[in-house]
């Protein structure tokens, strides 16, 4: 079965998007991000840039707060500051409230920055706004298709805000939009052979 001429049809067709639904939900992003952005300033005590793993992990220095690695000690960066990835600062939502509130400031700029502008870019002054991703079937270490400009497949799933960009792509008149899992095929196929 050459699955190739799917893929170019689905990039050639590509996905439309709703332009309104996208760009009230980039509004709404933005006023979570700033209430966000202020509630850390309140809980730090002061301004603290949550995209700034520095100004994070000195806070988290000054404050005593570490994350624990797996030997027991507190996980730190190979220079040795404290470690500020998600990892490490979920460890710590429950001893202090900023750790939690840059964790949500940097989902929601990421949501912004990668997810939602880069597609409002795309399709801004289009009369049918539409993406044409494109589908890389081959030179995919893990033998799936894998996709770009936008990446489709990196959009978030399971939380609130994630599906609801994944919302605002809408199938053409006539059309449905259809969700597709293989269901563990990798393991299934080498079982059968």
């Amino acid at each position: 079965l050459a699955v190739h001429p799917i893929f170019a049809a689905m990039t050639e067709r590509g996905i439309r998007v709703d332009v309104a639904a996208l760009s009230g939900l980039r509004a709404e992003v933005e006023a979570e991000l700033a209430t966000q952005e202020a509630a850390l300033e309140a809980y730090a005590g002061g301004p603290l840039n949550p995209h700034s793993a520095p100004q994070v992990g000195a806070w988290l220095k000054k404050e005593g707060l570490t994350g624990w690695g797996s030997k027991g000690g507190p996980r730190r960066t190979r220079g040795g500051a404290p470690a500020t990835d998600e990892r490490a600062l979920s460890q710590l939502t429950e001893l202090h409230p900023v750790p939690g509130c840059v964790l949500e400031c940097r989902g929601q700029r990421k949501l912004l920055t990668t997810f939602i502008a880069p597609v409002l870019a795309k399709v801004e002054g289009m009369a049918e706004p539409t993406v044409h991703p494109r589908w890389r079937l081959t030179r995919v270490k893990s033998g799936r298709p894998s996709c770009e400009d936008p990446n489709l497949l990196a959009f978030p799933t399971r939380d609130v805000w994630g599906k609801r960009v994944r919302e605002c792509f809408v199938a053409r008149p006539g059309f449905r939009l259809v969700s597709v899992d293989f269901s563990q095929i990798e393991p299934r196929v080498a079982a059968a052979l």
